[in-house]
């Protein structure tokens, strides 16, 4: 008896990475989404570290959440609209210099305020990074192998997940300030957006472009 030819096929496990340009998006992911990690371990070490309250830990969640919250169905059309490469890459971008901005605050032992402004920023990039980083991936492999290629990326993003609070707390063990540990976050970052604005996705079909209600629904 024959087998249909999506039966007898044999399963590819590496078939996401022979596509070149989930390659570099993949390497660029794994330096961003860890370096994003380590960032945020070393904002909550370093806000603690001042004030020794947990209500600061409290209002720096806040700060990392509340944009993201707000601004979902706006980044979300956006994302639909616009050229999804070019947020993805910029967005990134706006996460190196952030990073920058936390280095700076740390080395200059700026305020607690300080650090709080530079979480909302980071959250309003999150906002428009996170719709269009996923609905590019489409784009760059073929639909046959999509499946294959969301299993790489959740374990990229449980690895990055784990690994960087651990990244995190040895650098900031080892090394004599906090701003270095902030730095690494922005090289990776650059990375990620330099390896996003190498690739050659497909024309995506685009919504309207006025952001309605009607349109975010």
């Amino acid at each position: 008896m024959k087998h249909p030819p999506s039966e007898s096929r044999a399963h590819d496990p590496f078939a996401a990475l022979r596509v070149r340009d989930y390659r570099r998006f993949a390497a660029g992911f794994i330096c961003g989404s860890t370096g994003l990690q380590v960032m945020n371990t070393a904002v909550a070490w370093e806000v603690w570290k001042r004030t020794h309250d947990p209500l600061a830990l409290g209002i720096a969640g806040l700060c990392r959440a509340a944009p993201v919250v707000v601004l979902a169905l706006y980044a979300g059309h956006v994302a639909d609209t616009r050229d999804r490469r070019a947020i993805v890459s910029l967005t990134q971008a706006g996460f190196a210099a952030t990073a920058v901005g936390f280095a700076l605050l740390s080395a200059w032992d700026g305020p607690v305020w300080g650090f709080y402004a530079l979480l909302v920023v980071s959250a309003v990039v999150r906002a428009f990074n996170g719709p269009a980083r996923q609905s590019f991936l489409p784009l760059i492999v073929p639909s046959g192998i999509f499946q294959n290629v969301v299993t790489y990326q959740s374990g990229i993003f449980q690895a990055a997940a784990i690994g960087g609070p651990i990244l995190a707390g040895i650098l900031i063990g080892m090394l004599p300030a906090t701003w270095p540990v902030y730095l690494i976050t922005a090289v990776g970052c650059v990375v990620f957006s330099l390896a996003v604005a190498s690739t050659r996705p497909r024309e995506a079909p685009r919504g309207k472009k006025a952001p309605t209600v009607h349109a975010m629904v």
